[in-house]
C-alpha cells in the first residue's frame, strides 16, 4: 500500500476511500510482459525470414537437381 486514507477504528462510508495501492510492481510487470511480447515477435520475424531462406534454398536445389537429370538424359542418349 502506498497510503490509507483512514484511522484503525474509524467509521467509514460507502465509496470512501480508504487506501492508495502501489502501482510500480504492477507496472514493473507490464513492463516486463510488453517486452517479452516484443522479443517474441522478433523471433517470430527471425523465423519467417529463416523460413523464407530455406524455401528459396530448396527451390534453388531442385533447379539444380533438374538440370542434374535434364544433363544425365542428354549425355545418356549422345551415349
Amino acid at each position: 500500500l502506498l497510503s490509507t486514507s483512514f484511522d484503525e477504528g474509524q467509521m467509514v462510508k460507502a465509496n470512501d476511500l480508504l487506501a492508495v495501492i502501489d502501482q510500480r510492481p504492477f507496472l514493473a510487470e507490464i513492463s516486463r510482459a510488453e517486452a517479452d511480447l516484443a522479443s517474441a515477435r522478433a523471433q517470430l520475424g527471425q523465423a519467417r525470414a529463416a523460413e523464407t531462406q530455406a524455401r528459396a534454398e530448396k527451390e534453388r536445389s531442385d533447379t539444380r537437381k533438374d538440370l542434374a537429370q535434364k544433363r544425365l538424359a542428354r549425355s545418356s542418349q549422345l551415349r
